[in-house]
């Protein structure tokens, strides 16, 4: 299903993950995603060395490096539509799976196996009301934060937490606000903790 979202990882203070994804972006989604990416690769400590080692051999790329990748495969960097079933879309797909707006929480785990160039979408917060959830994976506290679309206020929440300061887009919508901090404990010790949270969030709304 169609639902934006942004995952992020944050280390040293610094944005280093920045990923836009076009499908699943609720808890039970990419949500659910993340928790499980948190369980299985965080929890052990091999997995998480090796995880936050490559974390810090990030780096984001310019529009220059994305337009020669898809001139590599083929693809007309300048075109406005490419068919899906292109031949030179799936072999940049394939080749480049960290610029694909299917990729998601997968992004994860293109990391951990060695995927270090990365595109910066970390502004698509700016505006929930097209950004309807956003998750930011913090590797200095731990902690997975969860952030939430469809803001029409800016929401009192400490500092460190307002990720995206931006003032209201010409739609009207702030930047997405925070709705709840998951530590990787939490996730380690409750494997339906993102199934709880779907429950909470829709009784609420």
């Amino acid at each position: 299903m169609g639902t934006r979202n942004l995952i992020a990882a944050v280390k040293d203070g610094k944005v280093k993950v920045a990923q836009y994804c076009q499908w699943d972006g609720y808890f039970s989604g990419q949500g659910e995603d993340i928790a499980s990416f948190i369980r299985t690769n965080l929890a052990e400590e091999s997995t998480s060395k090796q995880f936050r080692e490559n974390i810090d051999k990030c780096v984001f790329v310019d529009d220059e490096f994305i337009k020669n990748a898809q001139a590599e495969c083929g693809l007309d960097p300048n075109a406005e539509f490419v068919s899906y079933g292109d031949p030179a879309l799936e072999r940049f797909q394939e080749k480049y799976p960290q610029f694909n707006r299917d990729t998601g929480s997968g992004i994860f785990e293109l990391i951990l196996n060695g995927t270090f160039e990365l595109n910066d979408r970390f502004d698509f917060g700016n505006d929930s009301v097209w950004c309807e959830y956003a998750y930011v994976l913090n590797l200095d506290t731990n902690i997975l934060e969860i952030y939430t679309g469809f803001s029409k206020e800016l929401a009192d929440i400490p500092e460190m937490f307002r990720r995206w300061k931006g003032e209201p887009s010409p739609s009207g919508y702030y930047p997405v606000q925070l709705y709840r901090l998951v530590t990787f404990q939490e996730l380690w010790d409750n494997p339906n903790y993102m199934d709880e949270l779907t429950e909470e969030y829709h009784a609420e709304v």
